[in-house]
């Protein structure tokens, strides 16, 4: 048997479902005897899909779980002599995207500071979100540093009173060229 921890959160890895049920059952009777009990909403069996598996799960149970802040499920993959396959991997997940929008939407207003001031309010945050989430995969953070964009490009348009939003995301791209080091996101290719 094979499992990960983190804390009092655990991943438990099995080759069949009965084996699955066997496992589950076995491990509240070990936490009754401690008095405790397991999270009747976090646990559950879930069918981890690959190209590789040649045994089908049946159609109710699920296919993808969230753990530390990501949602493991099947997802496209590529080899090193470039043949895609289904393999099983990590993204953030999409309850932890909009958790960082919600904190980017809390951070305070930008339209007095400049442009150096926005990008040192939000380094540190970014920063850690990138080498958090984006060390599995980097493609999942896509919408958010999109949307970190588009509050960028807002914040040219009220500062600099520009009414077309195409203008605001030119301006963005000539500073972006200028300063490709500014803003951290736009270090890892995440540009306007």
């Amino acid at each position: 048997m094979v499992f990960e921890r983190y804390a009092d959160d655990i991943v438990i890895h099995t080759r069949s479902i009965e084996q699955s049920e066997f496992i589950l059952d076995k491990l509240r009777v070990r936490l009754w005897l401690y008095d405790l009990e397991l999270n009747n909403e976090k646990t559950r069996i879930v069918y981890c899909y690959r190209t590789a598996r040649f045994y089908k799960a049946p159609k109710d149970i699920p296919v993808s779980f969230d753990f530390l802040g990501f949602t493991f499920k099947p997802r496209r993959c590529k080899r090193d002599d470039g043949q895609l396959f289904w393999g099983f991997r990590p993204a953030v997940s999409v309850k932890n995207l909009k958790r960082m929008n919600a904190d980017l939407l809390k951070m305070q207003r930008w339209v007095r500071m400049t442009i150096t001031e926005v990008a040192t309010s939000i380094a540190q945050k970014v920063r850690g979100w990138i080498r958090y989430y984006g060390h599995t995969r980097k493609s999942g953070l896509t919408p958010l540093f999109d949307r970190i964009n588009e509050r960028l490009a807002k914040w040219v348009r009220n500062r600099y009173k520009i009414r077309s939003w195409r203008k605001c995301f030119a301006w963005l791209r000539r500073v972006s060229k200028s300063y490709p080091t500014m803003f951290a996101h736009w270090e890892y290719g995440w540009l306007p």
